[in-house]
């Protein structure tokens, strides 16, 4: 099946005003008796080799965060695409009337920084009689009147940004509201508003990428319903990706589910792709919002990033990561963010999760591509995830125990590893979360009749490498 993918070492202080490293909270040093090499280079947007991370800018429709208080830590997180929500409600605060004004600065300065904005084309307006929910979970746009005035702000702001923006997504999270009530929000009712948005789109934008659902979840369901809708008004190729949402203490534990519905796309079409479209863990215990009610720490939340990042790659699944700051919702912060806010939406500073972000974006650009298999044998009682990637022709393999939500401590197990097939010359070991790149000596490693096996490798609850030195493109060979 084809698939469409969204075209730390220490933060770059030159590039932000973000603080000294000591200010971020310590945890127990991992374990790794291997000699010190280096450290990665984070790689800020403009030196990117076109992998297209995306993360999250959402939320700004309805001000739960400001852009001025954190663009300026866009560049040096390396990450080249951003979602944002369009607003419409905010947009045309008169009917017929559109203020772009603020949208404008957000779309203009992310490109001028080195960041491609896609759009997700979501919620409401309360001007127009059954105008639709203008938060989560709220209603589609239902009267005639409300589907006009909707068509007419999306050929709006499908024209303002045509230039810039070629990507958009139709809602966010629909199937909310149907979850509680199945008369509300039906996969029928989303079709209808796909079609009357995407026929716009199309007309404007030929070419354009147009991500549907953006399910809460991965609802195989919804989208199933909501694909032989579409598939019985011959309007599937309205559909180039669908999106979901798949919050999981354990981030690896979503893997069958996305299957299942890889599975049911499949069943109506074998060129429109998936695409994990928002998901992100708190750094600290909340009581509302995804992944509530877990003890979450700063060093939690930035193994969690790692495994979902990496889990998707491997998978050829392009993954939005949210988001890029915290958000003050009406209720709470929401801490999902890699900066971390204050009350006043303020950033006080970078999490550990941004600084673990940078040193996995600086390895994991597009000259770095997923193998069809991997063989390899290894020693472990724990489960593990296991992945291989090479550049031109250099192996790198990512691996990490997967049994348990990430951990708050960094305790290590020594395994050990045989990999038939590829060939190491001069292999290092990365630790993504801090940056830190070890030589892998002799006594750890050797070449047999099986292949390259290593030894008493200390791995845990976050990605690790073992790689050819000149994989890391941000290592220097020796």
């Amino acid at each position: 099946m084809a698939t469409r993918v969204l075209g730390l070492a220490l933060l770059c202080l030159h590039c932000t005003r973000a603080p000294a490293q000591d200010t971020l909270p310590q945890w127990e040093e991992v374990s790794i008796n291997l000699p010190f090499s280096t450290t990665l280079r984070p790689v800020p947007t403009h030196e990117v080799t076109g992998y297209p991370w995306s993360v999250g800018g959402e939320t700004m429709d309805r001000d739960y965060t400001l852009y001025d208080n954190w663009k300026e830590y866009v560049e040096p997180l390396g990450i080249t695409q951003i979602r944002l929500q369009s607003g419409w409600a905010k947009t045309e605060k008169v009917m017929g009337e559109y203020d772009f004004t603020w949208l404008d600065h957000i779309v203009r300065d992310l490109v001028e920084r080195g960041v491609k904005p896609w759009l997700s084309l979501s919620y409401g307006n309360e001007l127009y009689r059954g105008g639709g929910g203008i938060r989560l979970s709220g209603a589609l746009p239902s009267s005639g009147e409300a589907y006009r005035a909707w068509q007419d702000y999306v050929r709006a702001t499908v024209d303002r940004y045509a230039d810039v923006v070629d990507t958009w997504e139709v809602w966010n999270e629909p199937n909310n509201a149907w979850k509680g009530d199945r008369s509300k929000n039906r996969p029928e009712d989303y079709a209808k508003l796909l079609v009357a948005t995407g026929d716009i789109i199309r007309e404007r934008q030929p070419e354009a990428t147009i991500i549907a659902f953006a399910v809460s979840g991965v609802d195989a369901d919804y989208v199933g319903q909501g694909l032989a809708e579409l598939q019985r008004q011959d309007k599937l190729s309205l559909v180039d990706l669908v999106a979901y949402h798949p919050y999981s203490r354990n981030p690896d534990d979503q893997d069958p589910a996305v299957e299942r519905l890889r599975d049911t796309v499949a069943m109506y079409s074998d060129r429109i792709g998936l695409y994990q479209g928002e998901n992100g863990a708190p750094s600290e215990y909340r009581e509302t919002k995804a992944l509530r009610g877990y003890k979450w720490t700063e060093l939690s939340q930035a193994k969690w990033f790692l495994r979902r990042a990496l889990n998707d790659r491997a998978h050829g699944i392009g993954t939005n990561i949210f988001s890029i700051v915290d958000l003050q919702y009406p209720d709470e912060i929401n801490r999902k963010g890699l900066l971390l806010t204050d009350d006043d939406k303020q950033v006080v500073r970078p999490k550990h999760a941004y600084r673990a972000v940078q040193h996995m974006v600086s390895v994991f650009d597009a000259r770095l591509e997923t193998m069809d298999t991997l063989r390899y044998t290894e020693d472990t009682y724990h489960g593990l995830q296991v992945y291989g990637f090479e550049r031109a022709g250099a192996p790198v393999v990512a691996l990490w125990f997967s049994d348990n939500v990430p951990s708050d401590h960094n305790g290590t197990t020594a395994v050990d590893f045989t990999f038939a097939d590829l060939n190491f010359g001069d292999p290092v070991y990365v630790d993504l979360r801090t940056g830190v790149v070890y030589d892998i000596s002799k006594s750890y490693h050797r070449r047999t009749d099986a292949g390259h096996e290593f030894y008493d490798l200390p791995v845990y609850d976050s990605p690790l490498l073992i790689a050819e030195r000149s994989a890391i493109s941000s290592v220097t060979a020796r």
